[in-house]
């Protein structure tokens, strides 16, 4: 009997055994993968399930959420239990999810037809969301400098390392224009960085630096005269230099005796898509930090840094543009220093028809002795907009204040994301991934627009989140129909405003009583959540919002449309300059039915509580909560109106200015303030101060007519009740109102609230607030009522109050006739508008008409049970009330402060009320109803 193996048999046992290995580990390898594999899929469907589970279980109410989502925005708040997607997307229909792509533990699955399925060809899960960018087919120029390649043979050049950037400069010096020609830089080049060349120490380019010794290429370019500029007088570049948006960093050109001096020394071509961080130019004439001098040529989509240095005609752009277009650019930083015709972006602009210069400056300083523009020293033409800290002998630009990067606000100076790529070049400006304002190129970074619908009336595009929103923004130009279906927070989210001084809005934005909110944002000029608006916006809730900007600003910034059927919360905007508002920064379209709660607005001339200017149509508004402070024309509704028209409005806010400052406008230049109602106005201020206006210059349709309910006014010279000077029409003020003098027509507070004194009283046979009684007389659409809090607001026509809501039912009553005239056979008929608790009691409404009049009212708050009041006499107390035509108005008030009864807190009173006319003729009614009162 063996014992053991032989070395055969042991060979070939360990043979057999590694075989079965080579067997079996694949093996059980593939069966890991598979189920790796499988447990992506489940989850990828475990996901989908979720999303659906969320529509289900009611966490969004209301509305569509078709659209297409991020996994990493997360927009709808999607909760799982396991492994979920670290990135991807899906397309959701009829609130079903129909498509997606997910990766899921490095693994692509593709989400279709209810089945999740492992798809590594079609989603592809290595690096980020960013498409790789592709590298344009062209030859290495270096080959054109080492003579193997031929120069007429070759269109596009690539710029890779310093010395492809330096055979440029040394081809140009040759004679080369490179008309036709394209040079594409694809890599950051740094010249300061060894890693940017191919040999620091190569000398094929000879003495470079001009100090007479031939050195190593970065020496030559780090020291004594540095870059030798492209293109000179006599062969100026004609061709294309397109960047790629990559970088040029820490080019040195020191060359002051020299004109035409740059990167570029003269340009006839086209210079774009480009990054230019810290470069240092010194020249003697046409000195600039891109090009010495612009001959017809184009230069655009340029971010810069640099610092620039000459004689005359020195730019931080260009030094002499000579009828070329300076388009989107973005100069973070740009100082220079000459002697005249010094600019910030360009020395000296000679214009011609093409000439246009849009560009934004955002920090720098500006030195010379003539001729000095923080923009240019002569002669520029479009739109720069400098940042205030920018030091310069002028303030040429247009001014805002720099909080931060602002895309908004920048798109008239820039092609932004915001309207898409409107100059077709294949580059825009957008935030990037730390929230800074970088140049994208659209192949790596497509401006997407998946929102569904087909922008008609019929079938608007839908927005569904806020990714809809930002995509929505480029197209605001075109006319469109959008329709919101949910609601959008902005919390933590870069805001992109919907349309901006570069693209106007022009279409509709039916909210569809939706709500956006909490929206933080800064701006420069005509800033807002819709900046410019053409258009219309309408049936929408704003809230939360909080803009810091220059000018021209509020929700909207400036509007020459219709803007209807808005409620408007916890609104603060804060400018440093003119024109600003909490609903619009300038207007001359039309402002109706907006309800506002709570805005807080400060700047400098120009400023309102709804809007800084007006010469459009502000009507229909309930205002409440309003605090408004600023220098010159400071209202709490309009700042200065210019002929505009200011109409039926209840207010209640604080104001304070220097001069011109009016609880409603600051200053009426010739408009129209009608029917107002400002149930409080404190006002402050040093001169023309007043109540409802500061200041109105009057003009052949000036009218005012308006209540003072309560309030303070304060200033030092020409303050009014009213209007610190000036005004036409008739205004009732309450005897409660503190300033200087009596302005106005007094009532007695005890009318306060009482809508049917108010439309009693008449100016140019018109009520000063129109009512239900009334009608609407002036045919606007609009008047007066009593609102579900008990107090006076204004309603469409036609349009019913909750009544029940704040206060008591009116309920149906018991009534009694006695006919006992012998000429007049008509008893009064009596109203009843409402009963309410107020402060220690109850307070009723009630009006009475007779054919022949009614000198005499009563009213009666009692206790008893019994309906029955057989006399007149026996309603109890005789009320005066106001008059109107037949009609006499009562607000009748029963509290503890009645020096004969007082009402006990927890007991029922029914309310008796009625009217006898000149003969005897009487009316009496008893609620069906009892009233407890007491509302403190």
């Amino acid at each position: 009997m063996k014992k053991g193996f032989t070395l055969i048999e042991l060979l070939a046992v360990i043979v057999i055994l590694a075989i079965i290995t080579l067997i079996a580990v694949p093996m059980i390898l593939g069966v890991v993968e598979t189920a790796k594999i499988g447990a992506a899929e489940s989850s990828a469907t475990g996901y989908v399930k979720a999303v659906e589970h969320s529509f289900i279980n009611n966490l969004f109410i209301g509305g569509s959420y078709d659209g297409e989502y991020d996994v990493i925005d997360n927009e709808l708040g999607v909760k799982i239990k396991g492994t979920g997607p670290s990135k991807g997307f899906f397309v959701v229909e009829n609130n079903e999810v129909k498509y997606g792509e997910f990766c899921i533990n490095g693994y692509g699955i593709k989400y279709e037809n209810s089945i999740s399925k492992y798809s590594p060809d079609e989603v592809t899960c290595d690096g980020n969301n960013e498409i790789i960018f592709v590298e344009p087919e062209g030859e290495e120029i270096t080959k054109l400098c080492n003579g193997e390649i031929n120069y007429d043979e070759v269109t596009n050049f690539k710029v890779k390392k310093v010395e492809d950037l330096v055979c440029v400069s040394k081809l140009s010096s040759e004679g080369k224009t490179f008309e036709g020609k394209k040079i594409m830089l694809l890599s950051n080049i740094d010249i300061n960085d060894n890693n940017s060349y191919i040999n620091i120490n190569d000398t094929t380019y000879g003495d470079i630096n001009d100090n007479g010794i031939i050195e190593g290429i970065k020496v030559e370019l780090t020291t004594e005269k540095g870059f030798l500029p492209i293109g000179s007088s006599k062969t100026p570049f004609k061709g294309t230099f397109e960047g790629y948006t990559f970088t040029l960093s820490n080019i040195m050109i020191n060359r002051p005796t020299d004109d035409n001096v740059g990167l570029f020394g003269c340009n006839a071509g086209t210079i774009l898509a480009l990054n230019i961080e810290g470069i240092n130019v010194k020249g003697n004439q046409y000195v600039g930090g891109v090009v010495g001098q612009n001959s017809y040529g184009i230069i655009k989509e340029i971010t810069y840094k640099g610092a620039v240095e000459g004689i005359g005609y020195v730019g931080g752009i260009i030094g002499h543009n000579y009828g070329g277009q300076v388009n989107s650019i973005l100069a973070k930083e740009s100082n220079v220093k000459g002697d005249t015709y010094i600019g910030g972006i360009v020395g000296y602009t000679t214009t011609g028809s093409n000439t246009k210069i849009t560009a934004v400056l955002e920090s720098g300083k500006i030195e010379g002795n003539q001729y000095i523009g923080r923009v240019s020293g002569i002669g520029y033409y479009g739109l720069v907009l400098v940042s205030d800290s920018v030091e310069a002998n002028n303030t040429q630009g247009t001014t805002y204040t720099k909080y931060e990067d602002i895309l908004s606000g920048y798109d008239g100076g820039l092609d932004t994301w915001i309207g898409g790529d409107n100059d077709n070049s294949g580059y825009y400006f957008d935030y990037d991934e730390r929230g800074e304002i970088v140049l994208r190129n659209i192949e790596q970074y497509p401006i997407t627009f998946n929102l569904k619908g087909e922008g008609t009336e019929e079938k608007p595009y839908l927005i569904n989140t806020v990714k809809d929103w930002n995509e929505a923004t480029t197209k605001v130009t075109g006319g469109y129909y959008f329709k919101i279906n949910n609601d959008l927070d902005f919390t933590g989210k870069r805001f992109y405003a919907m349309g901006t001084e570069g693209n106007h809005f022009i279409g509709t934005i039916d909210g569809n009583n939706k709500t956006i909110k909490n929206i933080t944002m800064t701006g420069t000029q005509n800033s807002g959540v819709i900046g410019y608006n053409e258009g219309t916006i309408k049936n929408l809730n704003i809230e939360n919002v909080n803009i810091k900007t220059y000018a021209y600003s509020g929700i909207i910034g400036y509007n020459i449309g219709t803007i209807q059927n808005l409620n408007v919360k916890d609104i603060t905007v804060t400018g440093v300059n003119n024109y600003n508002g909490g609903v619009v920064g300038y207007n001359t379209g039309t402002l109706k039915e907006i309800e506002v709660q709570n805005i807080t607005v400060n700047g400098d001339y120009y400023i309102g509580g709804i809007t800084g200017y007006n010469k459009g149509i502000i009507q229909a508004m309930n205002i409440e909560g309003i605090n408004v402070k600023g220098s010159s024309h400071i209202g709490g509704v309009v700042g200065d109106s210019y002929s505009g028209i200011v109409r039926e409005i209840t207010y209640k806010g604080t104001v304070e200015g220097s001069s011109y400052v009016g609880g409603i406008i600051g200053h009426n230049y010739g408009g129209q303030v009608n029917s107002i109602l400002a149930k409080e106005s404190n006002v402050k201020g040093d001169t023309y101060i007043g109540g409802i206006v500061g200041y109105t210059t009057t003009g052949s349709n000036t009218k005012i007519t308006a209540v003072l309910e309560s309030g303070k006014i304060e200033g030092n010279q020409y303050i009014g009740r009213v209007s610190g000077i000036g005004y036409y029409g008739l205004v009732l003020v309450s005897d409660s109102v503190e300033a200087n003098n009596t302005q106005g027509t007094t009532y007695t507070s005890d009318d306060i609230n009482n809508l049917g004194y108010y439309s009693s009283v008449t100016y140019n046979d018109k009520p000063i607030l129109e009512s239900a009684t009334t009608g609407d007389v002036d045919e606007s659409g609009y008047y007066f009522a009593y609102g579900n809090d008990g107090y006076i607001k204004v309603v469409k026509v036609g349009e019913t109050t909750n009544i029940i809501a704040g206060l008591y039912p009116i309920d149906d009553n018991y009534t009694m006739s006695s006919i006992v005239g012998t000429t007049d056979t008509t008893a009064p008929t009596c109203e009843l508008h409402y009963v309410r608790a107020v402060t220690n009691g109850i307070q009723a409404s009630f009006s009475c008409t007779d054919d022949s009049g009614v000198p005499t009212v009563k009213s009666l708050f009692d206790s008893t049970t019994s309906k029955s009041a057989s006399t007149f006499d026996a309603i109890g107390t005789t009320k005066s009330g106001s008059v109107s035509g037949n009609t006499k108005t009562v607000v009748s008030t029963w509290n503890t402060y009645n020096t004969i009864s007082q009402p006990t807190p927890g007991t029922c009173y029914y309310f008796r009320y009625g009217a006898q006319d000149a003969e005897g003729n009487f009316s009496t009614y008893v609620t069906d109803l009892c009233y407890t009162g007491f509302s403190s």
